[in-house]
């Protein structure tokens, strides 16, 4: 078996070598030519828009001032990818499409491969869409451009509800951004992916009526505060467990299911679109089929998520673990309340605290809601971890008992909301 996959794999190098067309998405512009088994051709449907963005890029200077021109003005990739499978290109601009389009040497017909793990370039059969002056001209500037980039810290800003916040209109994620002001940078949370679709076109798309930014100045104190009340008064301890279990009775957790669901089935729509995004820039010396695979595992997820979805809506119950005791939870919360109090200006410890202790918040149009980790199984898969086992440390220091069992469950129909 090895020889074989070692003949194939030898076969597939001398035909790249030779500078033929092996299979895998071809690249936008250019087209299999009918005959000559790998051999590519100018596409006249796409080839414009693949040369027009080069000449706008050498204009305008940046990926998003380009991509923003090419959308406004029409010219926008086809949807169809050949070569690829039955999979569709997101159908405008992006930075990260243009990207990996002004990078792709087939448009100078230049086909770059790996042999004895040493990358070697080979002069493909077809002829160039770019003139290779400009083609190097578009490196430079993409190389300059990159350089601009400030370096990447996660204590840049402290974002401490990243992963965590959520649109409650239209289900999709709030990512941590900043912006500057007049009175410095600014931080706030807004939605992700439909505004980075968004970014790129002068008429927007966005097809929520949620206010589109949330200011981290308003927010994270606000669920700062929640935390701080929560680990220290009992009483509102007693009231996330009693509605817990009020939800988990009258099977209203279907609602939260239907949010998970939602979120899911949410996520699994963009990685697919980006899949689709990848496989049309995927060179042709590269494998396409992990991607392949990937995307079925994701379509096969989509669509269980979207049966489970009809069957909340018939109103057919999806089951649900039941919630923790008030005990338990009461230990959970101690060991937390030693974190935050130690580490209280630790924005990435903070982060983390809340993140084990917070499922999901929500943001309305006139509220916040927040989901509490309260079921069987969070809490004792957590307490094992390395940051909770540096918690019992600090907890057995300070004298209080030992060897508290922690208990709670990751699912989100199981917390308790709260909010204003």
């Amino acid at each position: 078996m090895k020889e074989a996959s070692e003949r194939v794999s030898a076969s597939r190098i001398d035909r790249i070598s030779r500078g033929l067309y092996t299979g895998g998405v071809i690249p936008l512009g250019l087209r299999k030519v009918e005959g000559k088994k790998g051999h590519l051709e100018s596409d006249p449907d796409t080839s414009k828009i693949v040369k027009l963005a080069f000449q706008i890029f050498l204009e305008k200077g940046t990926l998003g001032a380009t991509a923003k021109w090419l959308n406004d003005n029409g010219h926008k990739p086809k949807k169809e990818i050949r070569g690829g499978g039955k999979v569709m290109r997101l159908g405008q601009f992006t930075t990260g499409n243009l990207y990996s389009i002004l990078q792709n040497k087939s448009y100078i017909a230049k086909i770059e491969y790996i042999q004895d793990g040493k990358r070697k370039e080979a002069q493909a059969v077809w002829k160039p869409l770019i003139d290779e002056f400009s083609f190097k001209r578009v490196q430079e500037i993409l190389k300059k451009n990159h350089r601009k980039r400030k370096p990447h810290s996660k204590s840049r800003y402290p974002y401490t509800l990243s992963g965590l916040t959520f649109c409650k209109v239209c289900g999709d994620s709030l990512c941590g951004k900043s912006a500057h002001g007049r009175n410095g940078k600014v931080g706030y949370y807004e939605h992700s992916w439909k505004m980075r679709k968004n970014s790129h076109l002068s008429e927007k798309i966005f097809d929520c009526e949620m206010l589109k930014r949330v200011p981290a100045k308003k927010l994270q104190p606000f669920i700062h505060e929640q935390v701080r009340e929560i680990l220290k008064s009992e009483n509102l301890q007693k009231k996330i467990i009693k509605k817990a279990k009020m939800i988990y009775q009258s099977h209203d957790s279907n609602e939260a299911k239907k949010d998970a669901l939602l979120k899911e089935r949410s996520s699994y729509k963009v990685q697919l679109e980006a899949l689709a995004s990848r496989l049309a820039t995927l060179p042709a010396d590269v494998p396409a089929d992990p991607i392949y695979q990937h995307m079925r595992l994701l379509k096969d997820k989509l669509e269980k998520a979207e049966s489970e979805l009809k069957t909340i809506k018939s109103g057919k119950e999806i089951g649900s673990e039941f919630p923790i005791e008030l005990s338990d939870f009461k230990k959970f919360n101690q060991v937390l309340e030693l974190l935050w109090t130690k580490y209280e200006n630790n924005n990435e410890v903070l982060s983390k605290v809340i993140q084990k202790f917070i499922a999901k918040i929500e943001i309305g149009l006139n509220e916040v809601v927040v989901y509490y980790h309260v079921g069987k199984n969070w809490i004792n898969r957590e307490s094992k971890d390395s940051l909770f086992r540096e918690l019992q440390v600090l907890k057995n220091t300070r004298k209080t008992e030992n060897n508290v069992n922690f208990c709670g469950s990751s699912t989100l129909q199981n917390g308790a909301q709260g909010g204003t």
